[in-house]
Order: C-alpha cells, then structure tokens, then sequence
C-alpha cells in the first residue's frame, strides 16, 4: 500500500495493526500512521547518518531520495503511550 510515493507500508504489516487498533476511529488511525511514519523516518535517518559517516565521501544526505518502508515495529512503537481518543 502507498501513500505517498516514498512511503511504502506492507499488507502484511496493515493487517497486523488492524488487530492491535479494534475501536480505534479514523482520526485515531491517522494520528498513529503518522507516529509510524515518523518512527520509520527517523530510524532512516540514524541509519543514513551512520553510512555517511562511515564512508569516505562526505555528499549531503538531502540530496539523495529515500524511499520509508513503514513496518510493523514502527506501529508497536507508535502506539507506545498513545491513548485514542475512542477509548
């Protein structure tokens, strides 16, 4: 499934959170792809700045295009301290 055409997330995956999310709304749904997303992002992130810093060329990361692959671990970890608003 794409939302966005760097960000991917896996059947799979969705079919995993819809079991975790029963009474969550939409609103709630969007909040916690969101913090998946950004989970997912920052993990990019922390690794694309490791490989930069590992190699012996120092050209900046912006310039390169990235594709976020949002996965299940990013859910459980957006869903860390997240109340919906439904419950």
């Amino acid at each position: 499934l794409q939302l966005h055409p760097s960000v991917f997330f896996s059947l799979k995956t969705l079919e995993k959170v819809s079991k975790l999310t029963e009474g969550f709304v939409a609103g709630d749904l969007e909040q916690l792809v969101e913090r998946a997303l950004h989970c997912a992002s920052f993990k990019l992130m922390q690794h694309n700045e490791r490989q930069r810093l590992s190699s012996t060329t120092m050209a900046p990361l912006l310039s390169q295009h990235f594709q976020v692959n949002v996965e299940f671990e990013d859910f459980k970890d957006a869903l860390k301290d997240y109340t919906p608003s439904s419950l």
